[in-house]
């Protein structure tokens, strides 16, 4: 599940999405063993204990023309791990995050796999708690969606008609599903998966339903296929 994941051997960072947080370190020393018989020093490596300075620190100072604020787009793990890394690389702007779904950022991969399967809880599926962006002054807003951007004045306008100012723009919207344009698409049964409430209208219509039809043979319908499948949803 980790994917293309990387972290820091010197320090246990994540480096690489998807990883968000580090892995844990130990102090390493190394020591020429005594000879024995003639033979030659060998080397020995000792671990220590565990390191508690490997936090995540900048390395330099951020420059001049950093903007005093950071407008994201988009609430999936992409603006979410933009969020938190501008707070690692020690940015004191506002960071605001607009997403138009109802839930937290989350781990969408978690929605075709283990949360579809029954296998794990909801609470599996979000990638941090409420509080984590309140302790790092990220705002986040929920079910707010963006209608149009004026880059001449440097602000978007949500679909309610107010404006948010922005000194810099991250586009972080992702993808989304290809709408079936066939007769009987708007059917009450015909969902798509995309956010947590996609998955989980899915969950609740598989505790009752006794057949299901997955159109799409790519990872996520695979998964899907699979998941629906299992033990714990039949």
């Amino acid at each position: 599940p980790w994917h293309h994941a990387c972290f820091s051997l010197r320090t246990g960072t994540a480096v690489r999405a998807p990883a968000l947080d580090g892995v844990a370190c130990w102090r390493v020393e190394q020591r020429d063993a005594a000879a024995h018989a003639g033979a030659a020093p060998a080397a020995m490596v000792y671990v220590r204990e565990k390191r508690t300075d490997n936090a995540h620190a900048p390395a330099q100072a951020l420059p001049a023309d950093t903007p005093a604020s950071i407008l994201i787009i988009g609430g999936g793990a992409a603006g979410n791990a933009a969020a938190e890394t501008l707070r690692q690389e020690g940015y004191t702007g506002r960071i605001t995050m607009l997403s138009a779904d109802e839930a937290r950022p989350t781990d969408r991969p978690n929605l075709s796999k283990g949360y579809l399967a029954g296998t794990a809880p909801e609470e599996w599926t979000i990638l941090r708690p409420a509080q984590f962006y309140q302790e790092r002054g990220i705002e986040l807003h929920l079910q707010t969606r963006v209608s149009a951007i004026d880059a001449a004045r440097s602000e978007v306008v949500m679909e309610d008609g107010t404006r948010q100012g922005y000194g810099a723009l991250l586009l972080a919207t992702g993808a989304i599903p290809v709408p079936l344009r066939v007769p009987g698409s708007d059917l009450p049964q015909v969902r798509y998966l995309r956010p947590l409430a996609d998955s989980r209208a899915l969950v609740e219509r598989a505790a009752s339903a006794r057949r299901a039809v997955v159109i799409g043979a790519s990872f996520i319908g695979l998964e899907a296929a699979a998941s629906l499948g299992a033990p714990n949803v039949a």
